[in-house]
C-alpha cells in the first residue's frame, strides 16, 4: 500500500511577490512621475540637483524589486 502524504503550500512568496510590486509601483511613481513638492525639492528628474541621488536610487529601487517580484512570482508557482 503507497503512502500518501499531504504536504501544505505556502503562500509565503505570492505575498512577497505582491509586496515587491506596490514598492516598484511606488518607485516607479516618484522616480519617473514625482509630485511637484518633490520637484521643488530634488529638481526636475531631466536635470536633478547635483548631490541629490533621489531619482537614481528611485530608478534602482523599481528595477530591483520589479525584478523580485518576478522571481517571488515564478517561485510561488513551483511552490504552491
Amino acid at each position: 500500500m503507497a503512502r500518501q502524504y499531504k504536504v501544505k503550500g505556502t503562500n509565503t512568496y505570492l505575498i512577497w511577490a505582491i509586496v515587491l510590486a506596490l514598492i516598484c509601483i511606488w518607485a516607479i511613481k516618484d522616480g519617473w512621475f514625482p509630485s511637484p513638492s518633490k520637484i521643488a525639492r530634488h529638481g526636475s528628474p531631466d536635470s536633478p540637483n547635483l548631490a541629490d541621488h533621489f531619482y537614481a536610487f528611485n530608478h534602482a529601487l523599481a528595477y530591483l524589486s520589479g525584478v523580485g517580484s518576478l522571481v517571488c512570482a515564478i517561485v510561488h508557482n513551483f511552490v504552491k
